[in-house]
């Protein structure tokens, strides 16, 4: 996501300060890698860099712990003006539902007896759900965006959860599907999601949005159809 939004920002006229563990150069949009200024640091141990400065935003696209959020809010809150937090459609986890809307209850913490891969799933539903919280705390729903994505797809994407189905249907012959054939499927580009994240803070768009494709209801069936052309 991050290498898509400083693209994007930069063909726009923005200046961009990315903060890193300065361990891992990014696989794509690498010509930009050397258009922005470059902070080191430790979302878990040390934030100095962060220190004294004063930015116009924020973005959050990497928080996998409650008090990462809280810290780097905390730290932030009177130097920059506005805060867009990268949440995830997991807050609505277990997904009783195909029609979640922004104002939808949040799942805040996980239920005992789960199995192991269901607390997984919980546990990250709520890391993301207090952290949004913890954001708002800091620097109030009038100066926070947050942006939750389903199953993000498109360059750099490491996980080949979307890019197996053409690969797999092109091959032809059976293929396993799961599921039933109504069940519903969601899925977005990354390039998409990025873009637009730079539009709601160009427009101070201070809300919070599910960030989900396709624009027409599918389901697994013609979702499978329409990958397979």
């Amino acid at each position: 996501l991050g290498p898509h939004q400083i693209k994007y920002a930069l063909a726009r006229g923005h200046k961009v300060s990315i903060f890193t563990r300065g361990k891992t150069k990014p696989n794509v949009n690498v010509a930009v890698f050397n258009k922005v200024e470059h902070l080191i640091g430790d979302r878990e141990h040390n934030l100095s860099a962060l220190e004294n400065r004063k930015w116009d935003v924020v973005i959050d696209n990497s928080c996998h712990r409650v008090e990462w959020a809280q810290k780097t809010a905390e730290l932030l809150k009177d130097n920059c003006g506005l805060y867009l937090f990268t949440s995830s459609t997991g807050v609505y986890y277990p997904y009783l539902d195909a029609d979640y809307k922004e104002d939808a209850k949040l799942v805040l913490a996980t239920p005992e007896g789960v199995n192991e891969e269901e607390k997984m799933e919980y546990d990250y539903g709520v890391m993301k759900s207090n952290s949004e919280n913890e954001v708002k705390k800091y620097f109030g729903s009038d100066r926070t965006i947050v942006v939750r994505p389903t199953y993000m797809f498109g360059p750099a994407d490491k996980t080949n959860r979307f890019i197996y189905w053409p690969v797999r249907l092109s091959k032809g012959g059976e293929t396993m599907v799961p599921g039933k054939a109504e069940d519903p499927v969601q899925y977005i580009d990354v390039r998409d999601v990025a873009e637009w994240m730079i539009r709601l803070i160009e427009d101070k768009n201070t809300s919070t949005f599910n960030a989900v494709g396709p624009n027409n209801e599918t389901n697994i069936h013609s979702f499978v159809a329409e990958a397979s052309k």
